[in-house]
This record gives C-alpha cells, structure tokens and sequence, in this order.
C-alpha cells in the first residue's frame, strides 16, 4: 500500500497536518510515503517523506475528499479547512475529527490497527537542525510579527503595520517584522535581513520566534510555523492572535502553557483598544 498526503492549499495547513504524518509514516514504516503539495519542497524536511509537486498529481484526487483509495494506493487530504463540518472553526480540535475519519480508513484498507492520540500529541515540533538557522543573537525581548497577507480569510483587515506604529510609540521592544514595510527604524529588523536560505523561509522564521518573547500575527504562514509544541507550552511566551474568529486559531480548545491571547479584527480601533487595556506584558 503506496500513501499519497496532498493538499491545494496553503503552508499553515501542511504544518498543521505534520505530526499525522509523521504517526502515519511511523506506523508503516516498509511502505512509500509522498506528500504533494504547490508550496515550498523544504517545508517538510525533517520528515522521512519524498516531495512531489501537486502541479502533477499522482492520481484523480479532489480538494474536498478526506481520501480516496484507488490502485492499491491510499490518498489523504491534508487540507485543514474542516469542509466536513465536524465542529466549530479550522483548529486542531476539528481537524482531530477529521483525522479520526481518516485513521479509521487506513485500518480498513491495511488490516492494521492504529491508535489515534489525542488533540495535542499532533501538535507539530520542528527539527531546527535541518534547516539554515542563522548564527546570531536576538534580544530575548524581541517580538516577532507575522506581518503579511493571510490567505484565507482570516482577518478583516487588509494589514497589521499599525500594531508596528502602536509597540514603537507605547513600548521599548525590539520588533523582528516577517515582510518588509515603509519602516525604518533602528528597533526593526526584518527576516529577510536576517536568514539566509533559498526555497522559502518558515522553519527559520520559527526558530527566530523562539528566541522573542512576543509572536504576533494573524494566521499566515509564518504565524502558523510558530505554533510548535515547545513554543505553546512555554509559559514565558506570548502568543497575539489577531482575527476574526477565534475558533480559527489552531490551539482553540486545547490546554497549553503558553500566554496565548485573541483579539477580533473587526476594526483597527478595536485592536489598539484590547492592546492598550491589556499590553499583554509589551
């Protein structure tokens, strides 16, 4: 049995479906593994499992389907969209659902049987190592900002530079910015300056978020790639999510260590309000 992970969509999702994979892969380890995708193809390079590029699909596989099962060849659908309606929002909570789904079908079609863990045994970890970490210090007052455009939806608001304009006027912090803006200021610095790597750069912008006190963002990529195990459940890290549903957050309805707080996006002067009354330790 020959196992195809694919997914149409976006990074968050393929971060998000990670430790699956890994369970899945770990459970049958004499079998071939892909996983086809149309984003980077070192997204997943600490995972034993050979990229392919979704521009070529490897069989008639559809963006709605949790899986299909055809010539002696298992294909799962990563997509953490919750098209399936199995609960509130696009978390890991409902996507657990959707994998029980999916975990319950592959000891159909293998006769083998395969325990699903909880919620938060899938929440991903990332082998740095791997990847092009860059060597340098980062003030550990720093606070990471997801900065770019989200894909799908998830915020009202076009852009969050006027949380930057906010930190500089009303704090001291050290600001680490994933996409560059008109700002120019001796207390930002941007990823891009700071990694240097080629075929995208998620898994280094989280290992600069682990050494900031602060990761702000409105789940983008970089936000997404932020949310490792480690970094939930340490307590002296604070997460910002910014959106207009909290139960579009992965973590919704799952236990962490973390200080992980939501603002809704319904409007600019909202944001600044709840940052105003809360400083969330800025």
């Amino acid at each position: 049995m020959r196992f195809v992970f694919y997914n149409h969509y976006h990074n968050g999702d393929i971060f998000a479906s990670k430790a699956y994979v890994e369970d899945i892969i770990k459970e049958f380890p004499k079998n071939e593994f892909y996983y086809q995708h149309f984003n980077s193809s070192k997204l997943l390079r600490d995972v034993n499992i050979e990229f392919k590029s979704l521009e070529t699909p490897m069989g008639e596989i559809s963006d709605r389907l949790p899986f299909l099962v055809t010539n002696n060849t298992i294909f799962i659908n990563t997509w953490i969209g919750n098209y399936l309606n199995l609960g509130d929002g696009i978390n890991w909570v409902t996507y657990h659902k959707m994998f029980e789904k999916i975990y319950s079908v592959i000891e159909n079609e293998t006769d083998k049987k395969i325990d699903i863990g909880p919620v938060d045994y899938y929440i991903p970890e990332i082998r740095y190592e791997y990847f092009d970490i860059p060597n340098l210090d980062i003030p550990r007052n720093s606070v990471l900002i997801s900065n770019g455009p989200v894909m799908s939806g998830q915020s009202n608001i076009s852009s969050i530079d006027f949380i930057v304009r906010w930190i500089l006027e009303n704090t001291d912090r050290t600001i680490i910015l994933t996409h560059f803006a008109d700002f120019r200021d001796e207390r930002i610095a941007y990823t891009n300056n700071i990694i240097n790597t080629s075929g995208g750069d998620l898994n280094e912008i989280s290992w600069v978020a682990t050494n900031c006190s602060h990761i702000i963002g409105r789940n983008s990529g970089p936000f997404c790639f932020t949310h490792t195990n480690k970094m939930l459940n340490d307590p002296n890290k604070t997460f910002i999510s910014i959106g207009n549903k909290e139960s579009d957050a992965f973590p919704f309805g799952v236990n962490i260590k973390s200080n992980y707080n939501f603002i809704n996006d319904s409007s600019e002067e909202e944001v600044l309000r709840m940052l105003g009354e809360n400083l969330y330790n800025l």
